[in-house]
């Protein structure tokens, strides 16, 4: 009877319990449903606590656990990466063989650095599903990030240095592997790609990275990163039409921040100016940039501007480089990212791994105030280095601080930057040819004035081809005209398909001369000559501030005096002056006894009411290095010489008396020092208008050697 008794009560309890199971169960999934809804609005804090509590209702709710942890992973704290820990290692012991938890415990591990957890997680995901994708494309950044630690790394042991080459390769050869079963299991898959090029571009395969890049924009057409990376193999490849048109396109497809940032000037100005930047307006900022990089174009002749594609190749690199793009952190930032951006690729990199300091009986010491001495990367460049350090074993290189100034990375760094703020060759020195030239004024019509310069090319950095019985060569060569701020103001383009004439330089060797002209109005420009030989790619250029002279005045006005080695009474097509064909020398450097030709214009001479004019010529030379006055022959092809004088010490003159009917004369001749000494000389013409008794005078330096 007791039992039949308490049999209503026990009852009871079993449907309470069997309720109270049933609303927890509820609420668990409830609060579980209402986390995912936070997460999902970026709510983080509020997603924990929701999570938190249906945990708290359902101590197997493994999902929960798991999505507990991603949480936590988004706060971006290690207190955060602790919690998620704990909280992924719940869900995994919950369900072991889950392959999304396997996969995200990996990516967490990954962050943590620990990648012997990571790595043991992911090959556990391949063998509960060899297919995974995600898998393989895990495992490939692992190997990736070993590859890019051993490659530079070194070990200094006394006199000799042990290299880690042969480990990178293995590990490149493996991260290879696992990105291409990635991109093969599931080609639209993104990340494979991304890294997977940039693995053949550090190793070189330029043709296997525009492959697979060109492959993937066939699944991904709008993503601006796999444009980036396509510019950045095609500008290595020197391409740079092409490379231009993916830049072009990537940055169309970025958004408006991305765009931004990409097309920032703050990472390549100087601190001063980085303040000043900074204040702008978006569009202030933007006019400011395209000034800034068509400053900085270090081939007019082409169509696109190198430079500010250099820049972009930096960008790209350093955003695949130095650190994980995917966590939205802004590499570009980073010491090693600044320091690539402004000033390239270094010649020489070299890495030594981190040390504990001991002595010859192998206790503890201290080196650089430190027991540990952590791992060190020196970049050397042409004329400075610089070292990082990796001071908390993170794979992360910061500048190396020291309590020395002269070895200390960020102050090399902040010191340099304040003169230089980047720097960028487009052709090295071995590619680089030295133009002598000369440049010369004369007046021209409508009040413009006639450039005529001269210029040698190395013969030896040309390529000739045959063209029928003549041996010509095949040039791109500009003549640009710019404002005091480099702004463009007038440019000629040329294709050369010529014979040049062949003369030689003072040490002997040969050059081919080459001639331009150009009609500019007067006032101040920069002048800027590029010659490119089409076949070497040797490049030569002139950079050269000139004020250009006004001939259009009714005033006496003499052009600049042209010295040659050969003047004669006929005309070339390459050389010619009306009549007379010059042979300039553009060293303005002769040997004794040499002829010293010149030539000159006379502009504005005035007629008398017989419509003549009357004018005289008086040659000075003058030894500039000896009080000694030269002993010259006048060889003058122009008229009688009425005179010779020595009265200035150094110096020795001549005047010529002459008429004409026209108001502008062409004038030439020649001189030759017979005792000459080697030094410094100045040529001197100077010409007086006797009907108008007004003067004018030009003068020229030249060398005997």
């Amino acid at each position: 009877m007791l039992w039949i008794a308490k049999r209503p009560l026990l009852l009871h309890i079993l449907l309470y319990f069997l309720i109270s199971i049933s609303v927890f169960a509820q609420s668990s999934r409830d609060y579980y449903a209402l986390g995912l809804r936070y997460a999902k609005q970026n709510n983080t804090r509020a997603a924990i606590s929701a999570f938190e509590k249906a945990i708290s209702t359902d101590r197997r709710f493994a999902k929960a656990y798991h999505q507990l942890a991603l949480s936590y992973i988004k706060l971006g704290t290690i207190h955060g990466r602790r919690k998620a820990t704990f909280a992924m290692e719940k869900a995994l012991s919950l369900e072991s063989n889950n392959v999304r938890f396997n996969l995200d415990m990996a990516k967490l591990a990954l962050r943590k650095k620990m990648d012997g957890e990571a790595k043991s997680r992911l090959q556990k995901v391949l063998k509960l599903t060899p297919t995974n994708a995600e898998a393989h494309y895990l495992l490939g950044r692992l190997f990736t990030d070993n590859m890019l630690w051993y490659k530079d790394t070194t070990n200094p042991q006394e006199d000799i240095i042990f290299t880690f080459e042969k480990y990178a390769t293995e590990e490149m050869q493996q991260a290879t592997a696992h990105f291409e079963k990635a991109i093969f299991y599931k080609p639209e898959f993104v990340g494979s790609y991304y890294y997977l090029a940039f693995l053949y571009f550090e190793y070189g395969d330029f043709f296997a990275m525009k492959a697979l890049l060109h492959k993937a924009t066939s699944f991904h057409a709008k993503d601006s990163d796999l444009y980036l990376l396509l510019g950045l193999v095609y500008h290595t490849e020197r391409k740079f039409h092409i490379a231009n048109n993916y830049f072009t396109k990537a940055i169309q497809l970025m958004s408006s921040e991305e765009r931004h940032q990409v097309q920032s000037l703050y990472p390549v100005l100087n601190p001063e100016d980085q303040l000043k930047y900074t204040v702008l307006k978006s569009s202030e900022q933007q006019k400011l940039a395209d000034s800034y990089w068509q400053k900085r174009d270090p081939l007019l002749l082409s169509d696109v501007n190198e430079r500010l594609l250099e820049h972009y190749s930096r960008l790209t690199y350093v955003k695949f480089r130095f650190g994980n793009f995917e966590e939205g952190k802004n590499v570009w930032t980073t010491d090693q990212g600044k320091m690539y951006i402004r000033f390239g690729a270094p010649e020489k990199k070299t890495r030594t791994r981190g040390t504990m300091g001991m002595d010859v009986g192998g206790r503890a010491q201290r080196t650089d105030k430190r027991y540990f001495v952590p791992a060190r990367e020196r970049w050397q460049y042409d004329d400075f280095s610089i070292a990082f350090e990796d001071e908390y074993m993170s794979e992360k290189f910061n500048f190396m601080r020291t309590f020395n100034p002269e070895n200390d990375g960020k102050i090399i760094f902040e010191q340099k930057i304040k003169t230089e703020p980047h720097s960028y060759k487009l052709f090295n020195d071995t590619s680089t040819m030295k133009m002598p030239f000369s440049l010369t004024q004369f007046k021209a019509d409508s009040g413009k004035t006639r450039l005529e310069i001269f210029y040698g090319l190395p013969a030896k950095k040309l390529t000739f081809y045959r063209n029928d019985a003549a041996i010509i060569t095949k040039l791109q060569r500009g003549l640009f005209l710019l404002d005091n701020t480099r702004n463009p103001i007038h440019h000629k383009k040329e294709i050369r398909r010529n014979t040049l004439l062949s003369i030689q330089n003072p040490n002997g060797e040969y050059l081919k001369l080459d001639r331009i002209q150009s009609t500019v109005p007067p006032g101040n420009y920069n002048i800027r000559l590029e010659v490119l030989d089409e076949f070497t790619q040797n490049f030569g250029s002139i950079d050269y501030h000139l004020h250009v002279r006004n001939f259009a005045k009714e005033s006496l006005t003499l052009s600049d005096i042209l010295l040659a080695n050969q003047i004669d009474q006929k005309a070339s097509a390459s050389f010619g002056f009306h009549d007379l064909e010059i042979i300039p020398n553009v060293y303005h450097i002769y040997k004794p006894l040499n002829r010293i030709f010149y030539y000159f214009e006379i502009n504005n001479l005035k007629k008398n009411s017989q419509q003549e004019t009357q004018y005289q010529v008086e040659t000075i030379v003058r030894n500039l290095e000896s009080p000694r006055n030269p002993v010259i022959n006048f060889i003058s092809s122009l008229g009688e010489i009425l005179g010779l004088t020595n009265k200035n010490p150094g110096e020795i003159s001549s005047i010529q008396r002459y008429s004409g009917n026209s108001p502008d004369e062409r004038m030439h001749s020649a001189l030759q020092i017979t005792d000459s000494k080697p030094g410094k000389y100045r040529l001197t013409i100077r010409v007086t208008d006797t009907i108008r008794s007004s003067i004018s005078e030009r003068e020229v330096e030249f060398i005997i050697q």
